[in-house]
């Protein structure tokens, strides 16, 4: 982000085309503590041996009775999929065990904004009755992100297959490529990660 100084204090303004380059200086807008750090070691452990985290079961019999609620996200409740499972599709994802493996410990952290974050948006800057409906929305403030360095999911099916005949599947809603299928063709393992950058596994927002 360009800042310039006035003084010794770092203000953030608005840059002119006409302001002296050598006034300009540049803050990060963002900030996670420690990140660097932990990507240094996700980078070095990569190189000799991972150090893996887990496995973690993930529940998946009767995930359609579940709700956002229970993970603490009631707001999200009122979002239905477009699309309902059939008996069969229940059935069969009923049948199914899955696991996931961190292929180093995973990183979560608060998102600073430094001096210019504003903490209460409304009130500090009230918008007139004739403004625009856009500008009223609600929106979404990132404040913590969780990161990975890799990770693998185990999907045990109850019937055997091949690699042949599933040709390139991926888990859509991760986009995680199939890498190997286990020796009795009932395991299916997918994997992503370890490709130097790491794997945004999700993010957790304010609504203001």
């Amino acid at each position: 982000m360009k800042v310039i100084a006035i003084d010794e204090d770092w203000l953030s303004h608005p840059i002119q085309d006409a302001v002296d380059s050598k006034y300009i200086f540049y803050r990060p807008e963002y900030v996670l503590p420690d990140y660097q750090t932990t990507a240094l070691n996700w980078i070095k452990q990569g190189i000799s041996s991972f150090t893996r985290v887990g496995p973690y079961e993930i529940p998946l019999v009767n995930i359609w009775d579940r709700s956002w609620s229970d993970l603490g996200h009631s707001l999200l409740d009122s979002a239905q999929p477009n699309e309902k499972l059939t008996p069969e599709s229940k059935d069969f994802i009923n049948s199914l065990t899955a696991t996931m493996t961190f292929l180093q410990p995973p990183y979560a952290a608060d998102i600073h904004r430094g001096v210019w974050d504003i903490n209460d948006l409304r009130r500090s800057f009230p918008l007139k009755p004739d403004a625009p409906q856009m500008v009223k929305n609600q929106f979404c403030k990132t404040t913590r992100l969780i990161l990975a360095w890799g990770l693998e999911i185990e999907l045990n099916i109850p019937y055997s297959v091949s690699t042949n005949s599933i040709g390139n599947v991926t888990l859509a809603s991760m986009d995680l490529p199939l890498q190997r299928v286990g020796n009795d063709g009932k395991k299916m393992i997918f994997s992503a990660g370890d490709t130097g950058f790491p794997i945004l596994l999700g993010a957790i927002a304010d609504i203001i």
